[in-house]
């Protein structure tokens, strides 16, 4: 996303005069799926809440985006925030009321828990280069371990083919489990619905799942 946009029930708008600051609505930094329009408005319309969502794309240093060290249900492996000093990156935020964040917490929960990022530790900007008028921004951390390289070195996100396909190629329990290529990972994973417990575990076996404790200090700070 290029520009300040307002998701509004089944249309993505330019964002013009729409209202932010000072609304009551606080600024989530929006990782993985939840920077699709269209994941949040499915879950904002599951949880029966407003769909009037402003977004806007900015630039967050400090962090990078990773991958979670399990796989979900259906068999995609989640994107995760980690702190890596010196790295820029590019990221929306969702600016959300009070009733969308409870809505959107509970579709987080027990696979991440939310932090506040203080702009002093992790700054954000718009596009254009200004700070984010607020204290922080809010981000929903991974709680289940990062993938990481041998080094250690959280893995990077990237599309799910990109991902499954390098996975695969490294691992021969995940080809055991779930075929040769990212079309077999994903027909087998939704066949079969206990497969992704067993991927997960085999992220463990190939010693790729290191702690995620880089937002701990921020955890006091959550809410």
């Amino acid at each position: 996303m290029d520009e300040p946009s307002l998701l509004r029930d089944d249309h993505l708008l330019p964002l013009g005069s729409f209202p932010i600051t000072g609304s009551g609505r606080v600024a989530v930094l929006a990782v993985g799926s939840n920077g699709s329009p269209a994941q949040l408005h499915h879950k904002l319309t599951h949880a029966g809440v407003s769909r009037t969502v402003p977004v806007v794309p900015v630039r967050v240093s400090g962090l990078a985006v990773g991958l979670s060290g399990h796989l979900s249900r259906p068999g995609y492996v989640s994107a995760s925030p980690c702190l890596r000093p010196g790295v820029v990156t590019p990221l929306t935020v969702t600016w959300l009321t009070p009733a969308q964040l409870a809505a959107v917490d509970a579709t987080e929960l027990p696979n991440c828990w939310r932090a506040f990022l203080p702009m002093a530790d992790v700054p954000v900007s718009t596009t254009d280069g200004r700070p984010l008028p607020v204290d922080g921004v809010h981000v929903y951390v991974n709680a289940r371990g990062l993938l990481s390289h041998s080094d250690e070195s959280p893995r990077r996100t990237a599309d799910q083919w990109t991902v499954i396909s390098s996975l695969l190629a490294e691992s021969a329990r995940l080809r055991s489990l779930f075929g040769p290529t990212p079309e077999s990972w994903v027909s087998r994973a939704l066949a079969d619905p206990g497969l992704s417990a067993q991927g997960t575990a085999a992220f463990h076996a190939e010693g790729w799942v290191r702690p995620h404790n880089d937002f701990q200090r921020f955890a006091r700070q959550s809410a």
